[in-house]
């Protein structure tokens, strides 16, 4: 699995360095990618393999208001949600801010359970809301 992660790694960084409007090597972020997939704790939000994993995903809220989730994992009675942040210094704000994302996506699977956290990438604490 270690040469598997590796190659995942290497990919995602070539990947972004085509996207990112930002130039630069991407690659110091590597060790900060090795350490959130080798993380005990952070493990079941990156190695999923019962459900389905949407990076990204716009949903739009009941005032049309468009939202943009950094993860959204979706298993058969679970649904997790998922939102980065580099500090803990909002923490109140971050909060709210997963409360709503989980009553719009509550509205879209009604009949799973929604699951809200905080990843905080500066320490790679989590947080459930």
């Amino acid at each position: 699995m270690i040469g598997e992660e590796e190659r995942v790694i290497k990919q995602a960084l070539e990947e972004a360095g085509h996207q990112s409007p930002i130039p630069g090597d991407l690659k110091i972020y590597e060790s900060l990618i090795h350490q959130i997939l080798t993380k005990k704790d952070l493990r079941p939000f990156f190695s999923v393999t019962d459900g389905e994993v949407f990076r990204e995903k716009e949903i739009v809220d009941l005032n049309g208001q468009t939202k943009r989730l950094d993860r959204l994992i979706v298993r058969e009675k679970e649904v997790w949600i998922v939102d980065y942040k580099n500090h803990r210094t909002l923490s109140e704000i971050y909060h709210n801010q997963v409360k709503n994302y989980i009553k719009v996506v509550q509205g879209l699977y009604p009949e799973r359970k929604v699951r809200g956290f905080l990843l905080y990438l500066a320490d790679l604490g989590l947080e459930e809301v």
